[in-house]
């Protein structure tokens, strides 16, 4: 099996099923077999935010923060690839803090890296990758609790993952596929503890690929959902979570200019071991999105999805999430290159119970942003500047909040 197939059967098995299983597509094997690389990158953000507490007037106070602050981000990234014989070895991801002026509270280190390692194995392809994730909480993503509540903005939250996939076949015709994947998600701070999670993904499918048709996927896979700190006493909600997934998903290159892909999933997510559970999600989880290459210098990108995941955040069992991105990528000139992009969310919160959270149950949220980036502006260092505007509107407005962003990187690779 060549290696661009082992990459596409991963794909199929850790980012097709609707679930979030916390791996990057980028450390999956390349399309291109061979191709080595190792890129590190230094780069520093600063970034003004109008409301970097991310709440209301009224919410403020319970965040315990300053309204708007200044942060500072240096980062290390690294982008390696290492293949030898019919196997391979990687890394992708970055490490770096962040630095509040005003709020110091938030000054929290940034990590996220993930490692790979393939081979092919007589017929088959073995695919593993693995993971960590450790940063400050989006305070966009934390609800305020009726108690305690400016301990919970400083929380960081953590995650290890781990995938595995084997995968076989030839290039063209029908290969089956196999996957496991596990994740352990924290909470730093004790208010949060009940959304701590552990989970067990697993399933497999079929994967047909023909030239003049593309790739169709079929596959099945069972999530189970632990939360080791609901006792019903101190954190609330559902102890369990089952979520079955039954989808169908269409890759096709049209032409050299236009590709694009629809998924489609049945999903079933039961809340389990709670008197209070209510019916949980049963229905339809979708995701499609497609790429124009318009002419030399205009690149179009749009993607919108359903899903129903668990969330670190709130004090929740679930969250049905309806995403919609529009991206609009113009080259100015050699080293000039301007980006538009415009986000629309729209959340459902599920419950069980909600003793210790003010609540709320819906909300939408759109935002725009303009990114300009000059490669090179000087010497080997890029670039980047980008300013954006974002609105949350809830079904409660203590939630609700208006954000102005503007940000400035400077970044180079050797």
């Amino acid at each position: 099996m060549a290696k661009g197939n082992i990459a596409k059967l991963a794909f199929v098995g850790t980012l097709g099923l609707a679930a979030p299983v916390h791996v990057h597509a980028q450390t999956l094997l390349p399309a291109q077999p061979g191709e080595q690389k190792a890129v590190i990158s230094v780069s520093a953000t600063g970034l003004y935010d109008s409301n970097i507490a991310r709440a209301s007037s009224a919410a403020l106070s319970r965040r315990g923060l300053e309204k708007s602050d200044f942060r500072l981000t240096p980062l290390l990234s690294a982008d390696i690839y290492k293949p030898f014989g019919v196997s391979y070895v990687s890394l992708m991801g970055s490490v770096g803090y962040d630095i509040h002026a005003r709020n110091s509270v938030l000054d929290r280190e940034r990590i996220d890296l993930t490692g790979g390692a393939g081979s092919k194995l007589g017929p088959c392809g073995l695919n593993v990758t693995g993971g960590y994730q450790r940063r400050q909480s989006d305070l966009g993503d934390l609800n305020v609790l009726t108690t305690g509540a400016t301990a919970t903005t400083k929380n960081t939250e953590s995650i290890v993952h781990a995938e595995g996939l084997l995968a076989c076949g030839g290039v063209v015709g029908i290969k089956p596929f196999a996957m496991l994947n596990y994740s352990d998600a924290q909470n730093s701070a004790n208010q949060r503890k009940g959304s701590d999670s552990e989970s067990v993904t697993y399933g497999g499918g079929l994967l047909y690929t023909q030239p003049s048709i593309g790739e169709i996927r079929v596959y099945v896979a069972q999530r189970d959902v632990d939360f080791p700190e609901r006792d019903g006493i101190r954190y609330f909600g559902a102890p369990e979570l089952r979520a079955r997934y039954a989808g169908i998903r269409l890759e096709r290159n049209i032409g050299a200019r236009l590709s694009g892909h629809v998924q489609i999933a049945y999903a079933d997510v039961d809340q389990r071991g709670s008197p209070t559970t209510n019916n949980g999600f049963d229905g339809i989880t979708w995701e499609a999105g497609a790429t124009l290459r318009a002419n030399s210098r205009l690149t179009l990108d749009a993607i919108a999805s359903r899903s129903a995941d668990p969330s670190l955040g709130f004090n929740v069992d679930y969250i049905v999430t309806e995403d919609y991105q529009l991206k609009a990528s113009y080259t100015l000139n050699e080293r000039m290159t301007l980006i538009l992009t415009g986000w629309h969310s729209a959340r459902d919160f599920n419950y069980s119970d909600t003793a210790t959270s003010i609540v709320v149950n819906q909300d939408k949220t759109n935002r725009i942003q303009a990114s300009l980036r000059i490669d090179p502006v000087f010497g080997r260092f890029s670039l980047i500047a980008d300013a954006g505007y974002a609105n949350r509107n809830a079904d409660v407005d203590f939630y609700d909040y208006d954000s102005v962003r503007v940000g400035l990187t400077l970044a180079t690779q050797f």
